[in-house]
Parts: structure tokens; C-alpha cells; sequence
């Protein structure tokens, strides 16, 4: 009876020991990843904030007087989140200039009533990067599309295309960071 006990408290004693090893291996494997992924991240986000860039305000020729505003707000809101910092002077920092070329709202629908279950709304966005001296160092002219459902009661939900236009955005604005940001790190640097 005591050698049995005494195997068993040996055989569990070296399981415990064993499982605590492992444990440990993988929470230091684990640890070491997150802290090296944490640092590289950081890195790239110090170079960025010694960058400042002056947002003017997106021209628009449509009828939907909003879609200017939506988009100033999302790309400064945007830029801050990442790390640029916005200027209030054009002179100091560098210019992003947006025209927003076509849009494709649910206007073109005589109601909300009358639009169907599933549709597309459709923004085009010219976007350029201008210098100290107002020349161009980089422009492209972004597509963005996103299918949208028809709300429940159109009638009270009047915020609706505002919604839809402001998720279309944020879906946007890091698709437009990514293209400008070689240019903006290069010049910082």
C-alpha cells in the first residue's frame, strides 16, 4: 500500500512538472511574440507623428451638400488615429486635397419608399498630396462601393444615407493612408 502511494505521488508529482514546463514554454513563446510585434508597430507609429498635414476641405459639385463634410471628417479623423498630426496652417504642412467626382447617391430615387431591397451606392474620390509649394507629389482617383439594404421605415430613419455614406468612409479612409503613406514617411525622414 505505501508503494503504491508512494508511485502514484511520484508518477503525478513528475506530470505536474512536466505539464508546468510546457506551460511556461508556451507562455514565453507567447509573451515574446506579442512584445516583439507590440515594439515593431511602435516604431512605425513614432516615425509618423513628426508629420503634419493640412486637410483642405473636399470640393464637391453634387446635389448631396453633405458628402463634403462626412469625408473632411473622416480623413482628419482618420489621420489623427494613425498618428499624422493636423495642421491649421496650409504654409506648415503638407496639403491632402479630396474632390469627390461622382458620387452615386439614393437620390436618384424619387422615395426612400422606391428603393429597392438591395442597391449600390458608388464614390469616386480624386486625392492628391501636395508639397510646401503646392505641387503635386502623389494623386489617384479611388472607386469605393458598398451594397446597402433599404432601412425599415425610411420615413423616420432620415440620418439613413448619412450612416451608410459614413460606413462607406471609414471603410475608405485606410485605403487611402496606405497609397499616401510612402510619401509622407519619405518626406519625414
Amino acid at each position: 500500500m505505501d508503494r503504491l502511494y508512494i508511485f502514484i505521488h511520484e508518477a503525478l508529482k513528475n506530470f505536474l512538472s512536466r505539464a508546468m514546463l510546457i506551460v511556461a514554454a508556451c507562455s514565453i513563446l507567447f509573451l515574446s511574440a506579442c512584445v516583439f510585434k507590440h515594439t515593431t508597430s511602435r516604431n512605425f507609429s513614432v516615425q509618423k507623428q513628426t508629420v503634419h498635414v493640412f486637410v483642405q476641405m473636399p470640393t464637391s459639385n453634387q446635389v448631396y451638400a453633405n458628402i463634403a463634410p462626412l469625408v473632411y471628417d473622416s480623413i482628419v479623423e482618420y489621420f489623427e488615429l494613425v498618428g499624422y498630426k493636423i495642421s491649421c496652417k496650409q504654409s506648415d504642412a503638407y496639403t491632402f486635397n479630396i474632390i469627390v467626382k461622382s458620387l452615386d447617391p439614393l437620390q436618384k430615387y424619387v422615395s426612400p419608399d422606391i428603393l429597392l431591397f438591395h442597391s449600390t451606392i458608388r464614390l469616386e474620390l480624386e486625392c492628391q498630396l501636395l508639397n510646401f509649394n503646392q505641387s503635386i507629389v502623389a494623386s489617384k482617383i479611388f472607386y469605393f462601393y458598398h451594397l446597402i439594404s433599404k432601412p425599415k421605415n425610411p420615413v423616420t430613419n432620415s440620418d439613413f444615407l448619412d450612416f451608410e455614406y459614413r460606413k462607406l468612409l471609414r471603410k475608405a479612409m485606410p485605403k487611402i493612408e496606405q497609397y499616401f503613406r510612402p510619401y509622407l514617411v519619405e518626406k519625414c525622414q
